[in-house]
């Protein structure tokens, strides 16, 4: 979960810094007295808001728009009185569901709100208001497909034999799948 970044300069000259974590995390740590230079790899993971109580009295975590103000040194998360929790629906959201999205577009059927769903993100926040099919439901059996973790091969019964050609002697045989 830790994302690294390089500092291209001293951190109180970037004239953003409030919206960077890793400059807000570079900031925190020079503070502390740590030597922070430009070229420096500063890591950091993203943490849950702060803990509040609401009106009702009970506890939720307080909203936070910025990303910046919950971006924290691994140092800062691992202090035994650490009241810091990393935030794994934010890697979900930001991390994971962006390069799934896109790899899992050219297939029919396949939508950001179905691969949210089985990421175990609320679907309903990702479906597309756009008007086309994303998030039609169930009518195709995919949701069960993506998070089914039993595969009898007969979802493949249409496919062509994939080929492989070793580059050094061009010899040619047959794919049959995984060896695991």
């Amino acid at each position: 979960y830790i994302i690294t970044r390089s500092l291209t300069k001293a951190p109180e000259e970037y004239p953003d810094a409030q919206n960077l974590p890793h400059v807000q995390v570079a900031l925190r740590r020079r503070a502390a007295g740590l030597s922070i230079r430009p070229g420096d790899y500063i890591q950091y993971v993203i943490c849950k808001p702060p803990l509040k109580l609401d009106d009702e009295g009970n506890v939720v975590h307080e909203p936070s728009g910025s990303i910046a103000k919950r971006a924290f040194h691994p140092d800062e998360v691992n202090m035994a009185n650490s009241a810091l929790e990393i935030d794994y629906d934010y890697y979900l959201v930001h991390q994971i569901l962006p390069p799934l999205s896109r790899l899992f577009d050219p297939i029919e059927g396949v939508d950001t709100a179905r691969l949210a769903g089985a990421l175990g993100l609320d679907a309903s926040k990702f479906v597309d208001r756009s008007g086309g099919n994303s998030g039609a439901g169930n009518a195709d059996g995919m949701d069960e497909f993506l998070v089914s973790n039993e595969f009898d091969g007969s979802q493949y019964d249409n496919c062509e034999p994939f080929d492989v050609v070793c580059g050094g002697c061009a010899k040619k045989w047959a794919f049959d799948g995984s060896l695991y």
